[in-house]
């Protein structure tokens, strides 16, 4: 279907930034006086205070019109009048130079070329205008009455016996310009519009609904003043020349906000059109178009046949009343109106490439949906207003004409998809689709002549099986994912706990960042948030992130409404919102809503933090990729030591506690389908943040430098404090690792061994702090009775990480 497109032309007279020498239209006052036929002109001042002024529009800085332009007449005895048109009442007046009469008062003038200053000279500066007085050169006119006593004074449209620079002119010739405005080889519309020699062609004039042109190149010379210009149109619809030519019908549809959309229908039994809000049939709601833009259109209907046409009220009024409404009518004798004018829709939130019906001599009036005899019905009113605005669906009236509008909807909607595999994309379950939907497409284009229904019927199942296999990918258990949603265009994304970003009190906040914070794993039916190891929850009214170690908050996921988003119930919808000009997400119990329409994206790699001692544990449900510089290992325990064991293939096993080793800083770890993993480890891990009741050993450190020396940290695996719940539990961080207690193991701590290497204390400096990364409290120091120390105040034995150290 071609789409509508209106191009809006502006008439514009000479530019005014030129240089002299390009300037051939320009006038000396010697080619003024010799004129012997009337010539059209185009007087600008020099004044510097007015510059950029024309006569006739004092002020408009250029803002050239059409009544710019006056006329330059012979008036005998080498006078001449100024006019502005051929009527008997178009001369200026020596009275009043500002007003218009018959020749009886005309003043008569002839051009002078200066030949002094004068005083109180302040010429133009503005682009190439001059800024002495030499540069004028021959150019500068004076218009003397013929007496020579008086000068005509442009600026403020009076007589001046003084010669300063506002009795100073420049004249362009301005010459007529015919653009005849053909389509499919017919002339259809003239213009005149006028332009100055040597410059440009001016610009085009506005044109009929859904009609463009170029404007010709080149510039205007004595043998191209007349042009013919092609015009392509641009319509929401195909039109006709006549009825057994039609081959498109549409669905009219008329206005779409608050009452809803309804559409025209032609009943035989009623003197009027209906306006329902539903569809139920084809032939009474099919119409089309007979005519062009410029000679306007009949509208008539399937139903209704070639014999009647859409009419109106001879002289509308616009009372909506019963006078007023639109009706079909016998085509032949028809009174009223039938030829209709369309014009582009401009009321606010238009549909695309909507437009009015309007009257083709009274401008004001279009049609409008209004109540008559208790229902909706197309009526004339006074105006162009929200429920005036008529769009256009283009529905098949036989079998060909449905396989090719099928082709056409299924082009339409698999452009917009973005076929793939990620979640977000689309992929189809019929087999060889693109192969059969290809053949499918050259079948349409070329139609067999001898080609039965029932063998583009089946052309048309088939089509449809394929646009119906189309499914939006929704997540799947055991991936991470972000949540998104474009705020006036801008993608925001949910996000968890992180540092700078709180839940609201009723909902999670939304940002720009791409964080940790943003990453959410969607497993057991629930999502985690990745930073904060806590589940979206659906509490009441508010939307949040709830506590650790708790049920509900079960996700699902449907296809949202606009394409490639997806809805979230958790039981109730996730809902955008931007109260409070704040973005955050609460929940809705309606479907359908555009702010349930959500984005989600498949994340592909893990940010992964080491703290300060270079060392972190981390645990995951999926295998991801050692980051470079970063080394992993599994643990084993032999006596007081941790062993740890380097992971050598680059890949840590999903469901794997391991302790990354590195510079502090934070990692991208690639998540990878490879899983391989063989040997011993004794570490634990929980992607959700949890409280755990069984005794276990955490990662922390020591600073171990003497006094003067950098910072050395002595890393080891710590007793965990159970400091939760009435000291029940302790709490092991998202995504971290931990050493559970087995049977039998009774150390309080154990150092770290690399190999045959350790990190065993020499002595102590301080007391162990937690990972950074971890959150948790360690058991620190005790004495040789088994006691807690708080703090080392004097010399002697003591246990630290396991052994014992000397302090001196």
């Amino acid at each position: 279907m071609k789409k509508f497109l209106l191009t809006i032309a502006l008439v514009l007279l000479c530019g005014v930034t030129m240089a002299k020498e390009e300037r051939e239209g320009r006038l000396t006052a010697a080619e003024l006086n010799a004129k012997t036929e009337k010539t059209a002109i185009l007087i600008r001042t020099t004044s510097k205070a007015e510059r950029n002024t024309y006569y006739n529009q004092k002020g408009q800085r250029a803002a050239l019109a059409e009544n710019s332009v006056v006329y330059w007449v012979p008036a005998g005895d080498g006078a001449f009048y100024i006019t502005k048109g051929d009527g008997a009442k178009d001369y200026l007046q020596k009275s009043n130079l500002s007003t218009f009469g018959t020749a009886d008062n005309a003043a008569k003038f002839h051009a002078v070329q200066p030949t002094e200053t004068g005083t109180g000279v302040n010429l133009a500066k503005d682009g190439n205008i001059y800024s002495t007085w030499s540069e004028g050169g021959d150019y500068w006119v004076r218009f003397a009455f013929t007496d020579n006593s008086k000068w005509f004074n442009f600026n403020s449209l009076q007589y001046n016996t003084g010669t300063g620079v506002w009795t100073v002119q420049n004249v362009y010739e301005v010459v007529p310009v015919t653009y005849n405005f053909t389509l499919d080889g017919e002339t259809k519309l003239t213009k005149i519009i006028y332009g100055c020699v040597g410059e440009d062609f001016p610009e085009l004039p506005a044109l009929p609904f859904g009609c463009s042109a170029t404007k010709p190149e080149g510039k205007i010379a004595a043998d191209n003043r007349t042009q013919n210009v092609e015009v392509t149109v641009s319509l929401p619809f195909e039109y006709a020349d006549c009825y057994s030519n039609i081959k498109y019908w549409y669905y009219m549809g008329i206005r779409d906000d608050s009452q809803g959309p309804s559409y025209l229908k032609y009943d035989a039994s009623k003197s009027y059109i209906p306006t329902p809000g539903t569809i139920d049939g084809k032939e009474n709601f099919a119409w089309s178009f007979i005519g062009n833009p410029f000679d306007g259109f009949e509208v008539v209907n399937y139903a209704a046949g070639d014999a009647k046409i859409l009419s109106a009220p001879v002289a509308p009024n616009g009372n909506k009343n019963a006078g007023q409404l639109a009706r079909m009518v016998e085509k032949e004798g028809a009174a009223g109106n039938t030829s209709w004018t369309f014009l582009k829709s401009t009321h606010n939130n238009a549909k695309e490439n909507s437009f009015y019906i309007q009257h083709p001599t009274a401008t004001a009036y279009a049609f409008n949906r209004q109540s008559y005899n208790s229902e909706n019905s197309l009526c004339y009113w006074n105006s162009r207003d929200t429920g005036s605005s008529i769009w256009v669906v283009e529905v098949a009236m036989n079998i060909e004409r449905e396989l090719q509008i099928l082709v056409e909807t299924a082009e339409s909607q698999l452009s917009q998809l973005q076929i793939g595999t990620k979640v977000g994309q689309y992929s189809s379950t019929y087999e060889n689709y693109e192969a059969v939907y290809a053949d499918i497409v050259e079948y349409a284009n070329n139609i067999p002549a001898d080609a039965t229904d029932e063998q583009i019927q089946e052309k048309i199942n088939v089509l449809n099986a394929i646009i119906a296999s189309f499914k939006i990918n929704l997540p799947t258990p055991g991936n991470y994912y972000r949540i998104g949603y474009k705020f006036n265009g801008i993608m925001n994304y949910a996000q968890g706990e992180a540092s700078g970003v709180t839940n609201k009190a009723n909902g999670i906040l939304m940002t720009t960042d791409k964080g940790a914070a943003s990453v959410f794993y969607y497993g057991n039916d629930r999502l985690l948030s990745y930073t904060a190891g806590k589940y979206v929850k659906e509490d009441g009214s508010a939307r949040g992130l709830q506590e650790i170690n708790t049920d509900g908050g079960a996700v699902s996921f449907e296809a949202g409404s606009a394409v490639g988003t997806i809805a979230v119930k958790s039981p109730a919808y996730m809902h955008a919102n931007t109260a409070d000009g704040k973005h955050f997400i609460d929940h809705c119990g309606g479907a359908g809503c555009a702010a349930h329409n959500l984005f989600i994206e498949e994340v592909e790699t893990l940010p992964v933090s080491i703290s300060a001692a270079g060392m972190a544990t981390f645990f995951a449900p999926v295998a991801v990729e050692i980051a470079e510089n970063v080394k992993a290992y599994t643990v084993t325990i032999n006596g007081e030591w941790a062993t740890l064991n380097e992971i050598t293939n680059g890949v840590i096993p999903a469901n794997t506690g391991v302790v990354l080793e590195g510079t502090a800083g934070t990692y991208d770890f690639a998540i990878t389908t490879a899983n391989a993993f063989e040997g011993e480890n004794a570490l634990l891990g929980t992607a959700a943040a949890a409280y755990i009741a069984e005794d276990a050993y955490v990662l922390g450190y020591i600073n171990v430098a003497e006094e003067g020396e950098a910072e050395k940290m002595e890393v080891g695996f710590y007793t965990a404090i159970k400091n939760q719940k009435d000291n029940t539990v302790w709490k092991n961080n998202s995504h971290k690792a931990y050493l559970p207690k087995a049977a039998g193991m009774n150390a309080v701590s154990f150092s770290l061994r690399f190999g045959e290497g350790t990190t065993g204390l020499e002595e102590v400096k301080g007391e162990p702090t937690v990972d950074a990364s971890q959150n948790g409290e360690v058991k620190t120091i005790y004495d040789l009775t088994g006691r807690r120390v708080e703090a080392i105040t004097a010399p002697g034995i003591y246990i630290v990480g396991g052994k014992k150290v000397l302090v001196k």
